[in-house]
């Protein structure tokens, strides 16, 4: 939804294990990050970028949208004013898992964004016809 911050983290399985960090406290005798020589990066698109601000206080992503490779966590800001999206035309971002240098797998993600509902009571502020 417009004025909600874009972040996340990937599940990652090698092999039989599943490697996930979205715990406030990682496990006893859980890993705390992805095992060497692996690691996740993430590529954001430009439409993406373009309608996100990462302003500093905003309770988001500060600075430049990034991504910790061994983690899989990822952040891109604040979804500004005029950010709706549909799904004939939605943002996306592509998770690539590494293996050392060596990519073993890549896959995008399509997502859509809520227009805020306005003052007003309807989508963008516009009144709420009578029913």
């Amino acid at each position: 939804m417009e004025g909600k911050c874009v972040y996340g983290e990937a599940a990652v399985q090698i092999g039989e294990t599943t490697y996930h960090f979205d715990k406030p406290k990682v496990g006893l005798g859980k890993p705390e990050e992805l095992p060497d020589p692996w690691g996740v990066e993430f590529e954001f698109g430009k439409e993406l970028k373009d309608h996100t601000r990462t302003a500093k206080g905003d309770g988001c992503a500060e600075g430049t949208p990034g991504f910790d490779r061994k983690k899989a966590q990822f952040w891109v800001g604040t979804l500004g004013d005029q950010s709706a999206v549909g799904e004939d035309d939605p943002y996306s971002l592509t998770m690539k898992l590494y293996e050392g240098n060596e990519l073993r797998k890549s896959i995008q993600v399509f997502f859509t964004v809520a227009d805020v509902p306005g003052p007003g009571g309807g989508p963008g502020g516009k009144p709420t016809p009578p029913e």
